[in-house]
């Protein structure tokens, strides 16, 4: 609920801080997962934008989007 560097926020995506999608990514193959999922952050407070720019926001889901692809060529 607190104001936070953005470079602990940015760590709740994927392919940022210590999380290891892989296992997770290979749990939902094994199940045969066909739903959708989604590159989700929180920013403090809530209802600002991730980055300033629409462009930088996108720029960092993109990053995340590949970062998921690779783990589930890993999967």
């Amino acid at each position: 609920m607190k104001p936070m560097p953005k470079d602990e926020e940015l760590q709740q995506l994927p392919g940022r801080g210590k999380l290891d999608f892989v296992p997770i990514v290979k749990a939902l193959k094994e199940v045969r997962f066909g739903g959708y999922t989604q590159v989700f952050m929180h920013p403090t407070p809530r209802g600002i934008p991730i980055l300033p720019t629409a462009e930088q926001t996108t720029a960092e889901i993109n990053r995340s989007r590949t970062y998921l692809e690779n783990c589930l060529a890993k999967a």
